[in-house]
């Protein structure tokens, strides 16, 4: 759900950036693909879940999967984009082929890595860490003479290396994989006359009938 509506986003963002085109998409519009995609995305998640299997590291992999590279191929695009009117065109359209991109790779390794939540989680600190201390860094020793591509180009190359820093720093962590001992069970229907109770109680008048068991 989560990555649909990122990618409802990201192409919204993307046609409204199209400074050349007349026919920007109406409000209506807008919703209809943010929605849309949000609605695709949760579907083909509970298909592709209950399918395959899956954890809670798992999906979250998934999704940071997708976040980081649609983010890092949109800023890097952008910084090798010359800084006009294409510049924010390019690095949305980049974005978005990064993210359906990032999705599949995602889905393909999570078997295999099968990380835990915890080291999904400490991912994404790597690679938030690593675009604030390079991006900070850049923006102080640049000052005045600091550009948009220059800052874009080096936030991709901070968030890349950060992911990757904390992907080694994480490699030893256990994985969190689906076993056949921890698969729940096929539940099995007991019989309703072994656990239901029948009793009937005298009232002034007349008589109360109780029922109580598990159905």
């Amino acid at each position: 759900m989560y990555i649909g509506l990122e990618e409802g986003l990201v192409l919204t963002l993307w046609n409204q950036a199209r400074v050349y085109r007349a026919d920007e998409w109406s409000a209506k519009a807008v919703a209809s693909v943010v929605w849309g995609a949000t609605t695709l995305g949760a579907a083909a998640g509970a298909i592709v879940g209950t399918v395959g299997g899956t954890t809670p590291g798992r999906a979250s992999f998934v999704g940071s999967a997708a976040m980081w590279s649609g983010l890092v191929s949109g800023l890097l695009v952008g910084a090798v984009t010359p800084n006009d009117d294409t510049q924010d065109d390019s690095a949305l359209l980049a974005a978005a082929v990064g993210l359906n991109a990032g999705a599949v790779a995602g889905v393909l390794a999570a078997g295999p890595v099968s990380p835990s939540i915890a080291r999904v989680r400490f991912l994404d600190l790597g690679g938030i860490a690593g675009g604030i201390a390079v991006g900070g860094l850049y923006l102080s020793a640049a000052g005045n003479e600091s550009t948009p591509g220059g800052l874009m180009g080096l936030l991709s190359v901070g968030i890349a290396g950060g992911l990757t820093t904390a992907w080694l720093a994480t490699s030893g962590m256990a994985a969190d994989r689906l076993s056949e001992e921890n698969r729940p069970l096929p539940s099995t229907p007991a019989s309703v006359f072994a656990t239901t109770t029948v009793s009937v109680a005298p009232t002034l008048g007349g008589a109360a009938l109780a029922v109580r068991g598990a159905f």
